[in-house]
């Protein structure tokens, strides 16, 4: 389990059984919200110059310590970045590889975020 500082924490998982399928459900901290709401409820007036400073450092820490790792996250998007009064973590790791010398699929993210 990664545990780094910007990173969603996972407290626990549990398995519950419906309809006759298995499923897991994972226990994590609560959040605020993420930053796609945070920048949608900021409107006309934005981000301060200083949180756009403080979240983008926060990130990038958080990238450069599962990459550190050989994690490539792959789908980095405001939706995925959680926040907690000034304090950020990633989270939303299924689309996550451990990086190897094989192949990468280059198609792998949202499509609105897409590299052209």
């Amino acid at each position: 389990m990664l545990k780094g500082d910007f990173l969603m924490k996972v407290i626990g998982t549990y398995a519950t059984f419906e309809e006759g399928g298995q499923f897991l459900n994972i226990a994590m901290t609560y959040y605020d919200g993420d930053l796609y709401s945070l920048i949608k409820q900021q409107g006309r007036k934005g981000l301060s110059t200083l949180d756009i400073k403080i979240i983008s450092y926060q990130i990038f820490r958080g990238l450069l310590y599962i990459h550190q790792l050989k994690i490539a996250h792959r789908d980095i998007k405001p939706h995925n970045i959680l926040y907690k009064g000034k304090k950020i973590a990633i989270c939303d790791f299924g689309s996550a590889k451990i990086l190897t010398n094989e192949a990468n699929l280059p198609y792998i993210c949202s499509r609105c975020y897409r590299a052209p």
